[in-house]
């Protein structure tokens, strides 16, 4: 898997000690990815203290605990979004390491200085928004619709959109979204669709374009 969701096999071994030993490789791994971040950090820590396994020097267990949580957020056998749709932002998250880790582990807190960094980062904020869109119109095969809101042609101006910001009819706290860009409007989104008819993802059918386009509304 690219980026890899690797995690030390002595974690495993660390989180799974204490099951009987028929328990199979399969029921193992899904109680690993069904663990919440926290209990993983404590369970890998403690057994790390104890000397009973040796720490990964190239995965920390603060980071063996956010792949293992996202490996179980997994549903269904398909991706929702196409190969390399964010790729930036998720290479980042699942490579990401707190420098000096807290005692007491908050999984929010210490992912935090890597979510702060996204909207500064130009290759994170342009992955940021293309899984945004993907997760908008939940279809595998979402290129097209995001090349067209990013950088629309033709008859079509389009707004250029860089960040998940641009998308926000409504000001963010703190530093607002760059001009000319600010938000997408209902009005917006019935330009773009009626101009790009052929974007408006298939979780809207049935119906005219017209109504396509408000159920978008809708469930956006």
């Amino acid at each position: 898997m690219i980026p890899t969701f690797d995690v030390p096999a002595q974690y495993f071994y660390a989180l799974a000690a204490g099951l009987p030993p028929d328990v199979s490789p399969d029921i193992r791994f899904r109680l690993a990815t069904s663990l919440e971040e926290k209990q993983v950090v404590d369970q890998l820590r403690s057994a790390i203290a104890a000397g009973f396994i040796d720490a990964d020097p190239a995965v920390t267990p603060e980071q063996a605990a956010r792949r293992l949580r996202a490996l179980g957020s997994v549903q269904g056998t398909s991706p929702v979004c196409a190969s390399g749709v964010g790729f930036a932002l998720v290479a980042g998250y699942v490579n990401y390491k707190t420098a000096s880790p807290a005692d007491d582990y908050d999984p929010v807190v210490d992912i935090a200085p890597f979510w702060k960094s996204v909207m500064g980062d130009a290759a994170l904020s342009a992955a940021h928004l293309e899984l945004a869109l993907c997760a908008v119109t939940q279809d595998a095969d979402s290129r097209p619709f995001i090349h067209d809101v990013k950088t629309p042609s033709g008859a079509y101006p389009g707004h250029a959109l860089a960040t998940v910001m641009d998308l926000d009819p409504v000001p963010w706290a703190g530093a607002s979204p760059p001009p000319p860009v600010q938000g997408l409007t209902t009005a917006d989104w019935t330009a773009f669709f009626t101009a790009y008819p052929g974007d408006l993802p298939d979780i809207t059918k049935p119906g005219t374009t017209a109504e396509r386009i408000g159920a978008f509304g809708g469930q956006r």
